[in-house]
């Protein structure tokens, strides 16, 4: 019976346990072959690969040529064949595969074309076509890609709590044996 107690704890945090999810990481890296942008890198995580019309969370980042920066703040992931991310100022224009500026004072808006339709596996991606555009100017000499990681996996809060109270148990069961001892 000594051993029954924690073989059984074992087995149900076993059981029940909520599977170890691990986050992706999207990382990418971008330079322009003419230097009008400086070279810049930027990253988000997401639970899941992402597909089309997905809507990244973002820290926002920002792009500048020297003299001007445009913080970028939202983000798209869409689809023509290509998988293509999007990202924009607040006032930057997103959508299917196509960035503009809406013509105001900091507006501005990043895409990134991959080579094959949206990642399903981590890797290395190149870029097929990037571009910056900012009112009217538009620069289309970037190059760059993407890197996605599998980042460290982190247990669900279910197996946490399911530790704990096996843990407990056991403890109790240990204090309550040497309590009982004459």
């Amino acid at each position: 019976m000594r051993m029954k107690m924690p073989a059984l704890g074992v087995l149900c945090v076993c059981l029940f346990a909520g599977p170890a999810r691990a986050d992706l990481q999207y990382a990418f890296s971008v330079s322009s072959t003419s230097g009008a942008v400086q070279p810049f890198s930027f990253s988000f995580n997401s639970a899941n690969f992402l597909a089309d019309n997905d809507v990244p969370t973002i820290t926002p980042f920002t792009v500048t040529n020297g003299v001007d920066s445009w913080k970028l703040t939202q983000g798209l992931v869409s689809q023509n064949g290509n998988g293509c991310f999007e990202f924009g100022t607040a006032t930057g224009i997103l959508g299917n595969c196509n960035v503009a500026s809406d013509g105001s004072d900091q507006s501005a808006a990043l895409l990134l074309e991959l080579l094959v339709p949206l990642p399903t596996a981590t890797g290395v991606y190149d870029f097929a076509f990037a571009a910056f555009v900012w009112d009217s100017n538009a620069i289309l000499d970037l190059t760059g890609s993407l890197d996605l990681t599998s980042i460290a996996a982190v247990p669900e809060p279910m197996s946490i709590g399911l530790l704990g109270i096996v843990l407990a148990v056991i403890a109790w069961k240990i204090n309550r044996r040497y309590a009982l001892r004459p």
